[in-house]
């Protein structure tokens, strides 16, 4: 059984697809980032010193900021391919 998705559709049917699957990527590294975050509640429990800990947060953080960036950046290119997609279409 093969999806097939109608001519005028294509465009938004590539940037669900591209949506879903960047979501997802992102996802598993807010994870990463989330998983950071509770080993260092640990390490802090144990006693770590504090440069290990200090350094280890400004790890996470970059992490996530980058993660969020990054995001928004691939959700803007493909916005834009997006709409050019939709205007070629349209001038076809």
């Amino acid at each position: 059984m093969a999806l097939t998705i109608p001519k005028e559709s294509g465009p938004a049917a590539r940037f669900a697809t591209q949506v879903v699957v960047g979501t997802i990527l992102f996802a598993i590294v807010l994870l990463a980032a989330f998983g950071l975050a509770m080993l260092l509640k640990w390490m802090e429990s144990l006693g770590a010193p504090e440069w290990m800990i200090t350094g280890a947060h400004w790890v996470e953080w970059a992490v996530f900021w980058v993660d969020v960036f990054l995001f928004s950046l691939f959700l803007l290119s493909e916005a834009i391919r997006f709409v050019i997609g939709l205007v070629q279409e349209w001038k076809d």
